[in-house]
């Protein structure tokens, strides 16, 4: 832990480039989670607008923090993680919006890319690049938007009609789900290939929890998250990777 908090304090940086990459991001997903929140019957540019700036603050708060754990993570391996935009995702996210009248919130920005911090991978298990560790880093972007998920729904039980609170958890649970799409340049292609059967039972925590976190309390949405991920796993592994292998 004390050589974790080191590399931390000594590494722990947003460049330049991954600044600005992430400002463009967090302005599209602005944009496109406020897609349908331009008024109520009648266009209403001033609670619109209001709507756009308070969903960049999430999409910021979402994005960063993100990042922030891949980050800190990859330290712990012995990597350094920066942000790559993807455009193709972007505008893929944009068109879908568009076609589907913002009924298709989802969001392709990119993902992490790792570079190994050579005098801290000396001594490793398997020195070099390890699928596994790169796929924990890249898995740990999704536990960061699931965690701040949790943190808006508990905040929602103090104030059920928030729609600054609905919309982070709405938000987070979407990154979180698109995010670890096994993907050209999103952190699921990183963690397919890690292990294809940890991806599944890891995907389908996701998909459990991001389903059972409107509908009931936390706990039982982490445990139906569980048994829903160990399901899908069962499945994967019976009717293919059981049969490969």
């Amino acid at each position: 832990m004390q050589e974790l908090i080191a590399r931390t304090k000594k590494y722990f940086r947003f460049e330049k480039q991954e600044i600005i990459q992430l400002l463009i991001v967090t302005l599209f997903t602005g944009f496109i989670f406020t897609f349908r929140d331009w008024g109520i019957e009648s266009l209403d540019a001033g609670l619109g607008f209001t709507h756009l700036v308070l969903a960049i603050l999430l999409a910021l708060i979402a994005l960063f923090f993100r990042v922030s754990v891949q980050k800190i993570t990859g330290f712990a391996f012995g990597f350094n993680s920066t942000f790559m935009l993807w455009w193709a995702g972007l505008i893929i996210s944009l068109v879908l919006v568009f076609i589907s009248q913002g009924y298709v919130p989802i969001l392709l920005p990119g993902g992490i890319a790792m570079a190994m911090m050579v005098r801290h991978r000396l001594g490793e298990f398997r020195y070099g690049f390890n699928y596994w560790e790169q796929g924990i880093i890249a898995y740990s972007g999704s536990l960061a938007n699931i965690l701040l998920a949790v943190i808006f729904k508990i905040l929602l039980s103090f104030n059920p009609e928030s729609w600054f609170l609905h919309k982070g958890l709405f938000m987070n649970i979407i990154l979180a789900l698109t995010i670890a799409l096994p993907l050209p340049k999103l952190d699921g292609m990183t963690g397919f290939f890690s292990s294809r059967l940890t991806y599944f039972f890891s995907y389908g925590v996701l998909v459990g929890i991001s389903i059972l976190i409107f509908f009931t309390t936390i706990i039982w949405t982490m445990l139906g998250g569980l048994a829903i991920g160990i399901l899908i796993w069962l499945l994967f592994y019976t009717m293919y990777e059981g049969k490969i292998g």
